[in-house]
């Protein structure tokens, strides 16, 4: 009795639990950028999930987010290290220059960041995965 009692537990609980989804914050994103920037000829790769309806545009020495709002948290220590001159909940502004290009949601991008000079960094897509 207490078994069946125990595995009826169980059976419940597992039940109720949901997986979380993936999440988005542009910690990530910054982080592969700061690795990288102003030390000539490194090179980092990661991945990064865009959610459905986020668009982020990045350009010169811009990073635009659409359908997302960035957190001040999320970029207070990037404006101590020198790497975010500006920031606003849409938008960050680097110190350093970015190549055009635009990540749309619903996504995951392997991207690869190089720093092709002491500020500018170059940020490809090596491949997308779920389109």
């Amino acid at each position: 009795m207490l078994f069946t009692c125990l595995i009826a537990y169980l059976t419940l609980t597992i039940s109720l639990i949901s997986i979380p989804g993936p999440t988005f914050s542009p910690t990530l994103m910054l982080s592969a950028i700061n690795s990288v920037a102003f030390k000539p000829s490194s090179t980092i790769t990661t991945r990064i999930y865009i959610p459905e309806g986020v668009i982020i545009r990045i350009h010169d020495n811009t990073i635009e987010f659409e359908g997302h709002t960035v957190n001040f948290g999320v970029v207070r220590e990037y404006l101590r290290f020198g790497l975010i001159r500006e920031y606003y909940p849409d938008k960050i502004i680097l110190n350093v220059n970015l190549n055009q290009l635009i990540l749309i949601g619903g996504r995951i991008y392997e991207l690869k960041f190089s720093c092709v000079n002491v500020d500018s960094i170059q940020i490809d897509v090596i491949r997308i995965i779920g389109v």
